[in-house]
């Protein structure tokens, strides 16, 4: 049975369709690299441009709202566990704010300092972040949100926290329990629409464990333990057996070779991590697009839509950024990274 009536169904196949008509085919970003950065500002990010319009903070809240402004469109017919799924998606959003106030606190900044890294967030919020930023600490933050709705993530960060480990495992903490809880939510739908979301999901999930395996292993010399601990086992392809092999892996070359052959042939030539990243984002960006295309599952074609609509942004969020740098348009790679819309840290919810 559908999470929606037909009649939401057709709506949200038609939104989708129009929205998805709007987006930038991959090959015209080189055009856009050459075009002035106020120019991309205003057409494709929806800003006015204005004196300060293309520093930091205001592109990433300028990304923000194109891509709430899609969802606040296409979540209005939605019912049910399709209906908390993207609610649930949303909260990545208020996980930014979180970290950003998690890292300041760290890092002992004053409140106004903090407060200036942090987006506004729309109707779907429910963290009071003037009452998280008058805390005296990132422990106890975290407590006084245990009660609510993000009691699960602030739970495994906190036992993170209170082990000694650093910002970055904190953040990591935070990222599997909002992964994990993506995954409980597409468990709750209807069969078709579970499948279909989940070769959405765990692809990306895929990318993401590789990624922070690779960079927890080789980079920061974690253990294979302490890396599996990091690790959402809710992967498509790289679930928890094969997540186990992985981890033991005594070098990049023999993580690449223990993977399953799939990704292996998509991998092929790679050899750093990020190469991994940025390879496996493109096949995500495929995957989305034919689910885009030719999914039957409505809520489906739904999140392709809104994974191509980030991508998008990210692009040309780097494009503005390699004109903020003066950077030639031959170092544009070097810009685009693999992270997600609002996580430009370390992780990406």
């Amino acid at each position: 049975m559908a999470a929606t009536g037909t009649r939401d169904a057709a709506y949200l196949r038609t939104r989708v369709a129009i929205l998805g008509s709007r987006l930038l085919p991959p090959e015209h970003f080189d055009a856009l690299i050459e075009r002035p950065q106020d120019e991309i500002i205003n057409q494709r990010f929806g800003q006015p441009v204005t004196e300060s319009s293309a520093d930091s903070a205001r592109l990433e809240r300028a990304l923000m709202r194109a891509l709430l402004a899609d969802l606040a469109i296409l979540i209005r017919p939605m019912t049910g566990p399709v209906r908390d799924f993207f609610l649930f998606w949303a909260r990545r959003f208020e996980l930014y704010n979180l970290k950003a106030i998690i890292r300041g606190k760290l890092r002992t900044l004053p409140e106004r300092e903090i407060e200036q890294l942090l987006l506004d967030v729309p109707f779907f919020a429910s963290l009071d972040n003037e009452q998280l930023l008058r805390t005296e600490s990132a422990a106890e933050l975290l407590r006084q949100i245990e009660v609510g709705s993000y009691g699960s993530i602030a739970r495994q960060a906190r036992k993170a926290l209170e082990a000694g480990q650093d910002t970055v495992a904190v953040e990591a903490a935070i990222d599997q329990r909002y992964y994990t809880g993506l995954t409980d939510r597409i468990r709750q739908m209807p069969r078709d629409d579970a499948r279909a979301m989940h070769a959405l999901m765990g692809s990306r999930i895929d990318r993401i464990n590789l990624a922070w395996l690779l960079r927890f292993r080789f980079a920061y010399g974690l253990s294979p333990t302490e890396t599996y601990y990091h690790l959402i086992p809710h992967g498509r392809h790289l679930r928890r057996e094969r997540l186990l092999q992985l981890v033991d892996g005594a070098d990049f070359d023999a993580v690449i070779a223990a993977l399953p052959e799939r990704l292996q042939h998509r991998l092929d030539g790679i050899d750093s991590a990020l190469g991994v990243e940025r390879r496996l984002e493109e096949l995500n960006r495929e995957r989305a697009a034919e689910a885009l295309r030719d999914s039957p599952s409505s809520s489906a074609r739904v999140l392709a839509y809104l994974m191509l609509r980030e991508h998008e942004l990210r692009h040309l969020r780097a494009i503005v950024t390699a004109h903020q740098l003066g950077l030639p348009a031959r170092l544009l790679d070097c810009v685009v990274g693999s992270r997600g819309l609002a996580y430009p840290r370390h992780h990406e919810a």
